[in-house]
């Protein structure tokens, strides 16, 4: 799972390739990334992951798990706290 959200979200990343400063703001991204996400419990965690990251939608993921739709967004509510968190480490580190 993890592959498939990490080539999903190459797209939103600085190219590795656009030089020294670039590959420093990649590096920063994913790893603040990676910490808020390990923050999470596991449910919140897949369900974040699934949705934002590899773009599954709530009712895909209901039907799959036997979750409730609404039951996926009440586990979903962190991802706004997730993006402000990694924008603040993202804004602090430079």
């Amino acid at each position: 799972m993890k592959t498939a959200s990490l080539l999903r979200i190459e797209d939103l990343l600085p190219s590795p390739d656009a030089g020294p400063e670039a590959l420093y703001v990649r590096g920063v991204l994913l790893d603040e990334l990676e910490l808020a996400l390990d923050e999470l419990p596991e449910e919140q965690r897949e369900v974040f992951i699934a949705h934002e990251l590899e773009g599954r939608s709530f009712k895909e993921l209901s039907a799959e798990n036997g979750v409730n739709v609404n039951t996926l967004l009440s586990r979903s509510a962190m991802r706004c706290c997730i993006c402000a968190n990694v924008c603040r480490a993202f804004t602090t580190s430079l």
